[in-house]
């Protein structure tokens, strides 16, 4: 888990966005079940301006899926 978060002064030039706060969370955790494996991500991201607030949420899923099967060969004699 990871929280940043900045409160910036009245007309510093620290962002691009112009924000009087922002806020940063993010959290990501691994998963394992039998072949099916993975890890999952979410941020939240809120920037809060004099007339209104910024909230934008994202979510990140990746899976590995492992497959064994069994391979043959097959030789002929001559």
């Amino acid at each position: 888990m990871e929280i940043d978060y900045a409160d910036f002064v009245k007309g510093q030039l620290a962002t691009r966005f112009n924000a009087d706060e922002e806020l940063k969370v993010r959290v990501s955790f691994p998963f394992k079940k039998n072949s099916f494996s993975g890890f999952t991500k979410f941020n939240y991201n809120q920037r809060i301006y004099d007339a209104f607030n910024y909230n934008r949420i994202s979510a990140v899923f990746r899976n590995i899926i492992k497959i064994t099967a069994p391979i043959y060969q097959q030789t002929s004699t001559g």
